[in-house]
């Protein structure tokens, strides 16, 4: 006869949330060491954080620049649009004074920011030069429903394919299937 309690099952090592708690505790580690800078934080997540689980944070919010619609032979960027660095560096300072801090913050921060448009290398620089108010800035973004399947077809396999979570809700009709489409969901 069992005591009827039911012993939780541990989260397996390919689940997106047992990722982004180890990343959390190897970035924690890492903030804690004298002399880490914020430079340092931003440079953690942007060489250290692993490729594969950036892919599967990232998620496309189905806006894209109407200069990159309308320009040939374009290079391309993705825009988050929530910034990283700051958001990252904020959550890692509140947590350095915690003594029990919540990983799940973490988690919310990197499913925020993760959200991505698709905007021209030029608009890209120009909103690394100053803060990007797109409004301010020219920079029309346009709904992925009302873009040409052509164009969807190029922006899809460019940008979308094998680089953001969600690249199967925006797949052309004869590329569904094959991707994985795991969502960061810190509940």
């Amino acid at each position: 006869m069992t005591s009827g309690c039911i012993r939780a099952m541990p989260e397996p090592p390919t689940s997106i949330s047992f990722q982004l708690k180890s990343a959390y505790r190897q970035l924690m580690r890492f903030a804690r060491r004298p002399n880490v800078s914020t430079a340092d934080i931003h440079n953690w997540y942007t060489y250290v954080m692993p490729t594969r689980l950036k892919h599967r944070v990232r998620c496309f919010t189905g806006k894209v620049s109407y200069a990159g619609l309308h320009l040939d032979r374009v290079e391309l960027r993705f825009y988050h649009a929530h910034q990283i660095h700051p958001t990252l560096t904020d959550v890692v300072e509140l947590h350095l004074t915690l003594e029990n801090p919540d990983p799940g913050d973490f988690m919310r921060a990197m499913s925020q920011c993760g959200r991505v448009h698709i905007i021209t290398a030029r608009e890209y620089h120009d909103a690394e030069i100053h803060d990007l108010n797109f409004d301010e800035d020219g920079i029309v973004l346009v709904d992925w429903r009302s873009i040409l399947p052509t164009a969807q077809v190029r922006f899809w396999a460019e940008m979308l394919h094998g680089q953001v979570a969600n690249s199967r809700a925006f797949s052309p009709p004869f590329h569904r299937g094959g991707d994985n489409d795991e969502t960061v969901d810190p509940a």
